[in-house]
């Protein structure tokens, strides 16, 4: 959204403004140390691009530059943090221990819903059926505490929760709401495209972010 900002505004000390604005969120969003929100982001701004792929006017040296002031913008988080560096280090290793605990979590939840026949197993109710489902691993990875009390991803924890039913309104809610989002873009023209384009980039990082975190 920032970026959208920094392309409706002709005041160059705004546009500055903007992406200087722009780099302290991604650097607040590196000292976040979650995936998800890492994944989101990059998702949001790759579709944010294509679809104002013709506005833009994208060539190979637009994308040269953003890329090398992101790695400056992480580079700096890096130097700046220890933690950074250290989830940036695992951040594909499915053995780190946030990693694995998730893996866990999401092998339970499918294990619920086979076990209940896609039937769900009531509104808010993971924690109250998932300590059946806590394997010895599990305990070990968490130090044995049980924090299974949802799945950790949306479209699992509806899915145990609401069954399959559920699952099906989820997935008509979700295409129908992207469907009218892409007509509302390809609609417009402007800065209203622009923003538009941003908030619909925006509305999937949130829902990438929801398959990690809730």
């Amino acid at each position: 959204l920032w970026i959208c900002a920094s392309r409706v505004t002709a005041r160059l000390e705004l546009r500055l403004a903007c992406w200087a604005a722009a780099a302290w969120t991604l650097f607040s969003l590196l000292s976040t140390l979650s995936r998800g929100a890492w994944l989101g982001a990059l998702v949001a701004c790759g579709l944010w691009a294509w679809l104002l792929r013709k506005e833009l006017g994208l060539q190979i040296r637009h994308v040269v530059w953003v890329l090398l002031g992101a790695t400056l913008v992480i580079a700096v988080a890096a130097y700046a943090s220890p933690a950074v560096r250290t989830r940036i280090s695992v951040f594909l290793d499915p053995t780190e221990l946030s990693a694995s605990t998730r893996l866990d979590l999401w092998k339970m939840a499918l294990r619920m819903i086979g076990e209940r026949c896609g039937w769900g197993s009531g509104l808010d109710t993971f924690g109250l059926i998932s300590p059946r489902y806590e394997t010895e691993l599990f305990h070990l990875s968490t130090g044995g505490a049980s924090i299974a009390t949802y799945a950790h991803n949306e479209i699992l924890q509806i899915g145990v929760t609401m069954g399959l039913l559920g699952l099906l309104a989820y997935a008509g809610l979700i295409v129908t709401a992207a469907r009218s989002a892409l007509r509302g873009v390809a609609e417009a023209s402007g800065s209203e495209r622009v923003w538009l384009a941003g908030l619909v980039a925006s509305g999937v990082a949130l829902w990438v972010h929801a398959q990690f975190n809730f």
